[in-house]
């Protein structure tokens, strides 16, 4: 009776979630390389992934729709939209820059998690947690040092993931402790925010589209069975989770993402990438062990 009862309450535990999100995560690159293979380019791939899961999560709103409270809840609208900006911007970091890159400076998200936890939600400054944002500082250096550059496609892209990851930090922030989250409502305004955020990042980043239909509904399906089930997982787990320990979990991404993306891709993997992740995943675990105590 015990091994039952802690196995369902093992299924109720977000961390576990999310974990498992975080493998899905970390293959994220390889939707969207497959849609660039087949016509789509630059922000079209995202989009296309976010436009099939807001067809989706639109049906199960109407199918049965949450309370009006709920529904129009401004702290679930701004941090699922916030949410919603990072995905998009993170996938169309992917494509612009190198994988290994895009991982590395999205992740400096629980640096901007630790901010916001000891400016606006009263958490104490420790020396764990200021040694969380020098090692996230180090990470930083170690990528950018005299590489990013606004006037390159992959300096470009490597701004986008920087900002993608203060969008989740800022988003999941509003999330955390919400009594009016509901997962099919959260979800929509989610992929909402996403979808309007890739629209009007076509205005600045003109991305040419060469694909035939059959490509427009391998997308469509992909954004409703890989991009929805995802997503909605790590909005649910932002509601139960400290952002620290959320943004911590979600480096297991690093692990499956780099690791599939050097075996796979022909992308440079170096020493500065290398550092990079030893240091930003320190500052997460630095960061989750402050939240621990």
């Amino acid at each position: 009776m015990q091994g039952a009862e802690g196995a369902a309450a093992a299924w109720r535990n977000p961390t576990y979630w999310v974990l498992f999100a975080t493998i899905l995560w970390g293959l994220y690159w390889m939707p969207l390389v497959f849609l660039e293979g087949r016509g789509f380019s630059g922000v079209w791939p995202g989009l296309l992934l976010n436009l099939g899961a807001l067809a989706v999560s639109t049906l199960a709103l109407l199918w049965r729709p949450p309370g009006w409270a709920v529904f129009f809840s401004r702290r679930v609208i701004l941090g699922c939209g916030l949410c919603g900006v990072a995905v998009t911007l993170y996938a169309a970091s992917i494509l612009a820059t190198d994988v290994a890159r895009a991982l590395l400076l999205f992740y400096l998200c629980p640096a901007w998690s630790t901010l916001i936890e000891m400016v606006f939600l009263g958490r104490r400054a420790t020396g764990r947690r200021f040694l969380a944002l020098a090692l996230s500082a180090a990470g930083l250096a170690a990528l950018t040092v005299g590489e990013l550059s606004l006037e390159e496609e992959a300096g470009l892209g490597d701004l986008m993931a920087l900002v993608s990851g203060l969008s989740w930090a800022v988003g999941t922030s509003f999330l955390f402790g919400s009594k009016r989250f509901e997962i099919r409502a959260g979800s929509f305004h989610a992929f909402l925010g996403a979808c309007l955020a890739g629209f009007l990042l076509l205005l600045v980043l003109p991305s040419p589209l060469t694909a035939e239909a059959s490509g427009w509904l391998l997308g469509l399906g992909l954004g409703a069975l890989y991009m929805l089930p995802v997503v909605a997982i790590c909005l649910w787990g932002a509601l139960h989770l400290p952002p620290g320990q959320l943004g911590f979990l979600l480096t297991g991404e690093i692990v499956s993402g780099l690791l599939s993306a050097t075996l796979l891709l022909d992308q440079p993997f170096g020493w500065p990438e290398a550092l990079g992740a030893l240091f930003i995943c320190g500052a997460a675990a630095s960061e989750a062990l402050a939240g621990k105590r």
